[in-house]
């Protein structure tokens, strides 16, 4: 008899998040509200796209945000087989990045997270995609 041992695995959920219209527009309104307000953003792994400073995680927009994606979060905690009565997940940054055409990004990882997550809160139809990278040496 044999299992499988996923010892070093790097899994990747993609999921869809219902009911998303309404704090969409309040998301991306306060994203070009940070990008008007700092139109050069700072540089990171963007390449010829704007990339804003941290979010205040306490701005009324990004808490609805923070709520609408959390049931997403707590999935993945749930596969994780986290424990979800004694852990709960902390975001400690959040940001936006706005590429148009020619932008995109650098490989890059996020070393200091359990859960990383991108998402999209407008994207034209034939834009770029995005790519994985096995984190290991």
């Amino acid at each position: 008899m044999s299992s499988l041992k996923l010892f070093f695995s790097t899994p990747i959920w993609v999921s869809t998040v219902t009911n998303y219209k309404k704090t969409n527009e309040e998301i991306y309104k306060y994203i070009k509200n940070l990008q008007n307000i700092d139109n050069k953003g700072i540089l990171k792994s963007n390449i010829k796209g704007w990339h804003s400073k941290n979010f205040d995680l306490k701005d009324p927009s990004v808490l609805n945000f923070i709520n609408l994606i959390t049931p997403n979060i707590n999935q993945v905690m749930k596969d994780m087989n986290w424990d979800l009565e004694r852990q709960t997940a902390k975001i400690s940054g959040m940001w936006s990045i706005i590429n148009v055409g020619g932008a995109s990004n650098a490989r890059h990882h996020h070393g200091n997270s359990d859960i990383s997550a991108a998402y999209y809160v407008r994207a034209p139809k034939n834009s770029g995609e995005i790519v994985f990278y096995d984190p290991r040496p």
